[in-house]
């Protein structure tokens, strides 16, 4: 029978000795204990713990100790899998609670955090991806656990400076991974509040919860250059101003334009929209 014991946490290492690891040893090993240390690796970047029923038997062996998918259809191997998959809700629910504090725990902040944050291509099993990943993703997206570049905004003869700042996804944009040059990637730094998130934690973010997301789009930075620059006394100002100088640059504008009409082609969208 089982314990019925539904608990299960994680444990991030981020210290030895009292001493912040070095950015090379920031990640565990992944290993599963339950609650005995089991000779397996989840690819997760934390040590999971929960009372998983690993009896053992070839199934559960095959898929390294935690059996997560049914192999065949006895009703003890249905249950084993039944409990493990609602106790990888446990995890993803202790994961969440852990990356919210772990900022202020670990040497470089926030952005040091990230290196905690799982993404798809480490998992030694897929079945962690539906069952971790995602519900862990749709809850961190409810957090402010997001790190904004930081940007100087100027308008006419003024400017204030925005430091970086943790704020909820729904505060700042997704930057693409393609966004192309440093000169257009800066230029979005400026005129958009950005996350610095790294390239694989913002895929994971995209995929598992993109309806909390704002990604930067070519239709986003379209739709704002258009509301920025159509009054003709405002353009006037805006562009005589830095935040607006790279303008004056001929090969960077034809950048941007590219870049703006990347999306646009047969069924996607009216080339109108670049027009007025």
């Amino acid at each position: 029978a089982l314990s019925a014991n539904p608990f299960a946490a994680v444990a991030a290492h981020v210290g030895r000795d009292g001493d912040a690891l070095s950015n090379g040893t920031t990640r565990t090993a992944g290993h599963v204990c339950a609650p005995l240390p089991l000779p397996t690796r989840t690819g997760l970047p934390v040590c999971v713990v929960g009372y998983f029923d690993t009896r053992a038997d070839d199934s559960a062996r095959a898929q390294g100790g935690v059996q997560l998918t049914a192999a065949t259809g006895r009703a003890d191997e249905s249950a084993r899998v039944d409990w493990n998959r609602a106790l990888c809700a446990n995890v993803a629910a202790a994961y969440a609670a852990l990356l919210e504090v772990l900022p202020s725990l670990v040497g470089g902040g926030t952005a040091r955090a990230y290196g905690y944050w799982p993404t798809a291509g480490e998992l030694a099993q897929e079945e962690l991806g539906e069952l971790v990943l995602s519900p862990l993703y749709e809850r961190l997206a409810e957090l402010p656990l997001f790190l904004t570049l930081p940007r100087t905004l100027v308008e006419g003869d003024r400017g204030h400076h925005e430091g970086a700042a943790l704020k909820r996804l729904g505060d700042g944009l997704l930057c693409a991974d393609d966004l192309g040059s440093d000169r257009l990637r800066q230029f979005a730094e400026v005129h958009f509040s950005v996350f610095d998130v790294p390239a694989a934690v913002s895929a994971e973010v995209l995929r598992r919860a993109p309806k909390a997301c704002r990604p930067f789009t070519p239709k986003a930075l379209r739709e704002y250059v258009r509301r920025k620059l159509s009054d003709p006394k405002k353009r006037e100002r805006r562009l005589g101003t830095s935040a607006w100088a790279a303008l004056g640059s001929v090969p960077f504008v034809l950048e941007l334009l590219e870049w703006c009409a990347r999306d646009l082609g047969p069924g996607a969208a009216s080339y109108a929209e670049l027009s007025g």
